[in-house]
């Protein structure tokens, strides 16, 4: 039956023609359907758990290599995870859940998880799953990029930057983004700064200004850095939030 249809569909030329366009329509509907999950906030290969259609409850993410998976659960305040297969078990919860994406290492034992205790701007958070001394287990290495990023800009109240994973880098260091939060309190809203960060001695290598990270990685950045200003960065005083100025003031 199978042969005989294929026959029938090359026998005429308007049945090429029809397979032809079943088959860009097929594509590109997996284009998309792909697109939705690799294209996160912070990391622009993460999969988006918002996107990803969860089955009983739970949304699995399998490893790049199939023999681990990343069960996700909502759990009504955050989210719960459970990991399995050849990475080890381990069962971890966290508040981070809102527009929360998963990025697996290249050699699947370890992912890192970006998403939001607050609201959609913010406030993210990374958390870290690997194997510290020998152990699974979860980091939140967001105080860390805090402590570096600081308060470059002035904000009507004093706020942490977002904190994101956009990619893994060799030696399972993890390129970090912070974000200066993106609404209209904040000078430069929305720029950042990137870092090198091993999770495991918690130490941060190179930084890289936000010019220098969309020249070198501009591919791996999610659509929120992406878009950041770049004139901001170049002449920041054209991002100044006026009431954050008083001394700009003219008498």
């Amino acid at each position: 039956m199978k042969f005989a249809m294929r026959k029938m569909l090359t026998s005429t030329p308007l049945s090429r023609t029809a397979t032809c366009l079943a088959a860009v329509l097929t594509a590109t509907l997996i284009l998309t359907s792909l697109s939705a999950f690799a294209e996160g906030v912070f990391g622009r290969r993460a999969v988006d758990l918002r996107a990803r259609k969860a089955t009983n409850g739970r949304t699995v993410v399998t490893s790049p290599d199939g023999r681990s998976r990343a069960v996700v659960r909502d759990n009504g305040g955050g989210l719960t995870i459970q990991t399995s297969g050849a990475m080890g078990k381990l069962l971890f919860t966290t508040e981070n859940s809102v527009s929360a994406e998963l990025t697996w290492s290249p050699d699947s034992t370890a992912f890192f998880i970006t998403g939001s205790d607050g609201g959609a701007v913010g406030d993210y958070h990374l958390l870290v799953v690997d194997r510290f001394r020998r152990r699974l287990a979860v980091k939140d290495v967001s105080d860390v990029i805090h402590a570096a990023f600081g308060h470059p800009v002035r904000c009507d109240v004093p706020e942490a930057p977002n904190v994101g994973g956009v990619k893994w880098l060799p030696g399972h260091h993890v390129l970090v983004a912070a974000e200066v939060q993106p609404h209209s309190v904040c000078d430069s809203m929305g720029t950042f700064e990137a870092y090198e960060l091993d999770p495991a001695t918690m130490t941060i290598g190179r930084a890289y200004g936000q010019l220098e990270a969309k020249k070198l990685f501009g591919p791996d950045l999610g659509k929120e850095l992406s878009a950041a200003d770049d004139g901001c960065v170049r002449r920041p005083t054209s991002c100044y939030v006026v009431t954050n100025h008083p001394e700009l003031k003219q008498p």
